[in-house]
């Protein structure tokens, strides 16, 4: 069990194939977050494929954080409904933030200002950009023209020395925000 994933995603990633899934869900009503494999380059897989880099892997969500050590009780006529999306998505080398409308990869090298975006969203968007602000301001914006079996990278060239804390990613389609980001520093 992963503990500490609050943040409503978490997924798995082959950087052998450049491809995940990835699991996106309300953490207040479903808080349980496991994921396993048989290890890196198993020797033998029981289930699965039973090739090494193309193995198993397992993803399971609940209505506790520490199942088994923690339980919640279901009254008798009671229920418990939620939402939430499982999908694959490819080329983004890893992720960052997901939602509903995509799986986003964005790293800021503060030293450079390079900052990379990657952008793999369930459906085509069509008339899509990509807005980077720091603080309020707009400092740069590009179209997004991406699919699940085309996704979209694009590296903007900031100014260095830029706090990470400063700068915000948002994907808009037409007027509607699918997703609001703040990158990871590279390392």
């Amino acid at each position: 069990m992963a503990v500490g994933l609050d943040a409503g995603f978490y997924g798995v990633y082959s950087h052998d194939e450049d491809e995940g899934v990835v699991r996106v869900f309300d953490a207040d009503i479903t808080p349980g977050v496991d994921v396993w494999t048989y290890g890196f380059h198993p020797e033998k897989i029981p289930m699965g494929s039973g090739d090494p880099n193309k193995g198993y892997v397992e993803m399971w969500g609940g209505t506790v954080a520490t199942f088994p050590d923690e339980r919640a009780t279901l009254p008798p006529g009671q229920s418990v409904d939620w939402t939430e999306w499982i999908y694959p998505f490819q080329l983004t080398g890893g992720l960052t933030y997901a939602d509903r409308w995509l799986a986003a990869r964005c790293r800021f090298a503060r030293q450079t200002g390079e900052l990379e975006v990657r952008i793999c969203p369930v459906r085509e968007l069509v008339h899509a950009s990509v807005e980077v602000l720091r603080g309020e301001r707009i400092v740069a914006r590009h179209p997004v023209p991406a699919s699940p079996s085309t996704p979209w990278s694009h590296v903007f060239t900031l100014s260095s020395g830029i706090p990470l804390a400063e700068l915000l990613i948002v994907v808009r389609e037409g007027e509607q925000v699918l997703a609001r980001f703040r990158p990871q520093s590279t390392p």
